[in-house]
């Protein structure tokens, strides 16, 4: 998909009202999707690509921003996905710089009051989101990405290194 490709913006008509809905917010959109399935690349690869930008990065992030607040676990549990992969395959360190600065990001307000949901699909969208704050939380105090950077030479708990 072409640079031009994603910077134009769409126009979106609904019968009341008329906004523009820019590329980006639709490719959010459409990776996190509320069927249960993995983000589809073609919506994932332009938004890596767009984490090269700036002011892309930006429209990226407050697209995820609405998307986290859903109350449907499977737009959270898909917006965290975005988020990882943008962490793990984005422009360098983008992610983990903003989201280091922007932990609010992280806290799953409505979707922990919603009550419709089972108990273990929530606890294992908080342990997920817990484990991407405490990465970018940490990314924050030290500037380093232990697990994408893969230091081999940290010890486990066997006293092996990591891969080991």
């Amino acid at each position: 998909m072409s640079k031009r490709t994603l910077l134009k913006t769409v126009d979106t008509a609904d019968t009341s009202s008329r906004f523009e809905m820019t590329t980006y917010v639709k490719l959010v959109k459409g990776a996190t999707k509320i069927k249960m399935a993995p983000p589809k690349a073609k919506y994932v690869d332009p938004i890596l690509m767009g984490t090269s930008d700036p002011g892309e990065f930006r429209e990226i992030v407050r697209a995820l921003d609405s998307r986290i607040n859903d109350t449907a676990w499977t737009i959270v549990y898909k917006s965290l996905i975005v988020v990882h992969l943008i962490i793990r395959e984005g422009d360098k360190d983008a992610g983990l710089k903003y989201y280091s600065n922007h932990l609010s990001f992280f806290q799953l307000s409505e979707i922990t009051k919603s009550a419709k949901w089972s108990s273990g699909d929530i606890r294992a969208l908080e342990r997920y989101n817990n484990y991407l704050k405490i990465r970018c939380k940490e990314y924050g105090h030290i500037s380093k990405d232990y697990v994408r950077d893969g230091y081999y030479s940290l010890k486990s708990v066997n006293g092996n290194g990591i891969g080991v």
